[in-house]
């Protein structure tokens, strides 16, 4: 079980996986291609079990969006806005050798999420930033990433740090065949177009 700052993930994947370990890491699983290609190719030599702590894929309402999902033609889109919160420049998540910026750290996240609702393989990916750069706000942590994928749809994810706290951190919203769903920050799934009826949970759930 890994759960260090993400420099640390990629040795101590490669240590276990070459123990025989089943290895469950925290994301991100590494942070360059490199590293993943290398992870890839020892996973597939040693066939040793890694699993990446991806949950929102497994939150209760993620799996009730995509069941829903699947009974509407395609393609889909997929707008996915994250109000991130602050993180000064010096936390070590900012420092690109040891957290590897809030891209790779904590956006994966919600690509992830985007694989599991569409699952086809990816087009094209487009990025733009905020040109925000100063003592306090990096312009990576404010961006617009679109992805077109091989059947049709598109997904975008919009991550920003300057928002404000009292806004819920995550909105998700679906278009699909004449019909839409909204994912308020894991707590309530509204539905339009459906016949089942939306679902608000007492609580958080993330998976």
């Amino acid at each position: 079980l890994i759960s260090t700052p993400h420099n640390l993930h990629y040795p101590m994947v490669i240590e276990g996986i070459k123990a025989g370990k089943p290895v469950f890491v925290e994301k991100p699983l590494c942070l360059t291609e490199a590293q993943l290609e290398e992870i890839e190719k020892l996973v597939c030599e040693k066939r040793t079990p890694l699993f990446v702590g991806f949950n929102r894929r497994y939150s209760p309402l993620s799996v009730k969006a995509k069941e829903l999902l699947r009974k509407k033609h395609g393609p889909y889109m997929i707008v996915y806005r994250v109000n991130a919160g602050f993180i000064p420049k010096n936390n070590w998540i900012q420092d690109l050798d040891v957290g590897g910026g809030r891209i790779i750290g904590e956006c994966c996240h919600f690509f992830d999420l985007f694989n599991y609702f569409i699952e086809d393989d990816i087009d094209s990916i487009q990025a733009n930033s905020v040109p925000v750069n100063n003592a306090n706000v990096v312009a990576r942590d404010n961006i617009s990433a679109t992805i077109k994928w091989s059947e049709g749809s598109m997904s975008t994810l919009i991550y920003t740090a300057l928002g404000h706290e009292a806004l819920p951190k995550e909105r998700i919203e679906i278009f699909a065949d004449g019909s839409a769903m909204v994912l308020d920050d894991f707590k309530e799934l509204r539905l339009h177009g459906f016949h089942e009826k939306s679902l608000k949970l007492g609580r958080q759930d993330k998976g």
